[in-house]
């Protein structure tokens, strides 16, 4: 039993660290603004590597003009108490998002353009957040009538004091689930102990 036990705790405990490993996949999309995460809790010093893969770029209404601002297209943090600012900068469509935030990097970026060209399979950026916080991770696309599509793997994380990733984000806690599957294990010991049923909590 015991052993049991901590594999459901390893499993909890996993499926925690999944929860902040994003696999997105990105289909023909044209929105100016396309979140890919929900909140993230970064302590100083906290990691966000994106793994992008399968670019490729569309033109509307028949237009065949190339892409020359490759700048265009990027991605960026942003704090969650900013949220506000970014609705109403996309009520302009003369600007840019991009040019209003510190963006991480765009599609401007010599290993992002090999991705495209087919010359490299995919490109990992790593970036390291100086200054902790909750954001979001958001994909800006500028260039109108262009949809998009890409896939991404985004790991987001922070460190421990041994230098391991935790995929906790700041504020959140593994108590809750451990406790809980103790609680599971506790009484499944006790009605195989004492004979009785394993019924829930409370009587229906």
């Amino acid at each position: 039993m015991a052993r049991s036990l901590g594999l459901l705790l390893l499993l909890v405990l996993a499926l925690g660290a999944h929860a902040k490993i994003h696999h997105s996949v990105v289909d023909k999309d044209d929105r100016p603004l396309i979140p890919l995460t929900e909140a993230f809790g970064f302590a100083e010093g906290g990691k966000l590597d994106i793994t992008i893969r399968d670019i490729g770029l569309y033109r509307l209404h028949g237009s065949q003009e190339d892409v020359s601002n490759w700048e265009n297209f990027g991605f960026f943090l942003s704090p969650v108490e900013a949220d506000a600012a970014l609705e109403q900068d996309l009520t302009d469509s003369s600007k840019c998002i991009l040019n209003d935030v510190n963006n991480l990097f765009t599609f401007k970026d010599s290993s992002v353009q090999n991705v495209i060209l087919g010359k490299l399979e995919s490109f990992t950026f790593h970036f390291v957040v100086q200054n902790g916080g909750l954001f979001y991770l958001y994909f800006a696309n500028c260039e109108v009538d262009t949809p998009i599509s890409f896939s991404s793997v985004i790991e987001m994380y922070n460190v421990d004091t041994y230098g391991r990733k935790d995929y906790l984000s700041v504020g959140d806690t593994s108590l809750d689930a451990v406790y809980w599957v103790s609680v599971g294990g506790w009484r499944g010991c006790v009605s195989g102990h004492l004979g009785f049923p394993n019924r829930g909590l409370y009587a229906g």
